[in-house]
């Protein structure tokens, strides 16, 4: 079973789409901090 692309599928995998997204914006105000 192939892994659809970021955006392209909705359900279960739109849970896991949001969660990265969520850990992104996390990280990303992790580095931001850091400065």
């Amino acid at each position: 079973m192939r892994l659809p692309q970021d955006g392209q599928v909705a359900g279960g995998s739109s849970v896991s789409a949001g969660l990265k997204h969520m850990a992104n914006l996390f990280l990303s105000m992790l580095s931001t901090c850091d400065d």
